[in-house]
Parts: structure tokens; sequence; C-alpha cells
């Protein structure tokens, strides 16, 4: 298929000047931008007229619960520990791939919408996620949350669920999914789980997510009961790796920083 984007009045391209173009046209065929022109020349399947518009690359979400647009506004006035624990996780035990499903399109209609075109996302019913993005015709990853306190025996749950995730969004057969591996945080999720994940990362080459210092009473309750604060213990037990993306990271310390960055 050939897709001829013409007569941008900027093109925002992302070479080491990020130089910007005036008044081209953008030549794309089978999903890969072929060429970038002064006067197009062929025939073409589909023409969009980009005139007194700016073409540029898509925004990239690295965090998204898609489905959780459905919870948009509910409990919001509470903090974060008791959130999850007394309404969070409760009612996403009972979500559905149907739900999920629902919220996931809702959530790529907003991405669409705001110029966001690939994002990293953690949830359920990981092939419904897929499937809505495939809709949407999104880039994305898409993961299971791996939290103990919903894994019967977290090792052998942990790898079965990442296996089933892959398996079932790769059957979906769309180049533009891929999958990661999503231990919810270090704070949910026992040592065994968190390098059961980490293995299947590294060794299928996948993206390791989790969410990392949301809140400054997370780090100041891990600090208590591990005696260190999550940085720390995720370098001890051999977590942190160049695989890792973090969600959050707000409440680190500049040596904490230096320490994520040296493993990768």
């Amino acid at each position: 298929m050939r897709l001829l984007i013409k007569n941008c009045r900027w093109i925002i391209t992302q070479d080491e000047k990020r130089t910007i173009l005036r008044d081209k046209s953008i030549v794309v065929e089978d999903g890969l931008i072929r060429e970038i022109v002064d006067k197009p020349y062929g025939s073409f399947d589909h023409v969009l007229n980009a005139e007194d518009k700016a073409a540029m690359p898509g925004l990239i979400n690295t965090h998204t619960h898609l489905s959780m647009t459905l919870l948009r506004g509910y409990a919001d006035d509470m903090k974060l520990k008791e959130w999850l624990e007394t309404r969070i996780w409760p009612l996403e035990k009972r979500l559905t791939g149907e739900i999920c499903h629902a919220g996931a399109l809702l959530g790529c209609l907003e991405m669409v919408k705001t110029g966001t075109t690939c994002f990293l996302d953690m949830y359920f019913h990981t092939d419904q996620v897929a499937a809505a993005a495939s809709k949407a015709g999104l880039r994305g990853f898409v993961s299971h949350a791996l939290i103990d306190v919903l894994l019967g025996e977290p090792g052998r749950e942990t790898r079965r669920l990442i296996q089933e995730s892959y398996n079932r969004v790769k059957a979906l057969n769309n180049p533009r999914i891929g999958v990661a591996v999503s231990p919810h945080s270090p704070y949910s999720c026992s040592e065994e789980t968190l390098l059961t994940a980490k293995q299947m990362a590294v060794e299928n080459n996948l993206i390791l997510h989790t969410h990392l210092a949301e809140t400054r009473g997370e780090q100041a309750r891990f600090e208590v009961e591990k005696g260190v604060r999550e940085v720390e213990y995720l370098d001890r037990i051999g977590f942190l790796c160049p695989n890792l993306v973090a969600a959050h990271a707000v409440w680190l310390t500049v040596n904490e920083l230096k320490k994520m960055g040296e493993k990768g």
C-alpha cells in the first residue's frame, strides 16, 4: 500500500540536528517511510493533505494501564497503598477480558487523539489489550502485571503467565505489538517473582517493566521492612539490568540514579 502525506508545512525530523523541513511531501510504502520529496509522483492508495500542518514522530508513552481508563476517578482521594490494597486490587480480581478490551479501546482512542503512537502497558488480559491496540493501528508492548497477592504459587505462576501472555499476543500475528515482562513493584513482588521475571525477560530479549519509587511513603515503608531502599535492594538481588524500564522513579537520590545508569 502506498500512502502520500502531501504539502507538509513542516516535517520535524530525528536526525542529529533535529532538522525541520518545510513544504515537503512524505511517501509511505507498506508502513515504511520511503522518501521525502518536493513533488510526489506515481499513484497512491491513500492521500492525506497536510497543508498548514506539521508532521512529526509520534509520542511514546512508556507506562500505561490502558484498561484503567474505565476506573478514572474511582477512589481518587486515597493514598496509593490504601487505594491499591482496599479498592483497586480487589476490583481487578473481577475484571473480565471484555471489560479490559473496552477500557483499552478507550485508552487507545485517547492516545490517537493526542499524538501518542507507541506505548508500554502493564495490566491484565494482555491479549485483549493487544487486540484493542491492533484495531487502533498503534504500536505497543503489553504485559501481565505480576503481583504476589494475586498469584497462587509465585514462581510457577510467574512463568506460566509470562509464557501465556507471549503466546496469546504472538497469535495475533501483528508485528507492531510486542510483549514485555512486568513484575508490579519491589513492594508487591517477592524476590522469587522479581528474579524469575528478570530471567525470562533477559533470556527472551524482552522489556522488563516495573513501578519504582512512586511515592515518598512507599520508599519509607520499604526501607523499614527491608532495611534498605528499593534501588539498593534490587541491585543486591541482581534485578537491575539494561532491559529495565522503571515507571515513575520520582523519589530517587542522585546516587540511585547513577547506580541505575551503571546497570544499563
